[in-house]
């Protein structure tokens, strides 16, 4: 079983709440299934990530080499299905180290209606050098509905 994989990302976002008003991130790294069986995933990534960010303070972009460091916990169950999963990302910004964003989700899906699933996810930002008007940290809840077919 091969437990090496690579991890590819082409990404938008914004957070208001952090004052982050667009980010744009392409990258890549390689990871390891560190355990993988049929109910238990854990598993390690390392990457580089450049980044495009406009701030609320600051109108000009600024591009930024960043590493990607990914730990990554998942729990499924069959009867009934059901999903648990933990993930964090730490990015240090490789011209200057000291400067560090990261993120984690918890994350958990249960099927109650056949292919009919709640979800419910917590989420966490956060940024070790944050705009001047804005909190260095997020955090807050999603819910949702999913069907598969």
């Amino acid at each position: 079983m091969n437990r090496w994989f690579t991890d590819w990302v082409v990404s938008a976002e914004q957070n208001n709440a952090l004052g982050i008003d667009s980010r744009y991130t392409l990258g890549g790294g390689m990871g390891r299934y560190v355990v993988q069986t049929n109910t238990h995933q854990l598993s390690l990534l390392a990457g580089v990530n450049l980044t495009r960010e406009k701030t609320r303070d600051n109108p000009e972009k600024t591009t930024n080499p960043e590493g990607k460091f990914t730990f990554t916990y998942r729990h499924r169950s069959i009867g009934p299905d059901s999903d648990f999963r933990l993930s964090a990302n730490v990015y240090p910004l490789l011209e200057d180290l000291s400067s560090v964003r990261g993120d984690a989700d918890l994350s958990f899906s249960r099927e109650f209606i056949e292919d009919l699933f709640f979800d419910v996810t917590l989420y966490y930002t956060f940024l070790s050098e944050s705009t001047a008007t804005a909190p260095k940290e997020d955090y807050g809840i999603n819910t949702g509905l999913t069907y598969k077919f």
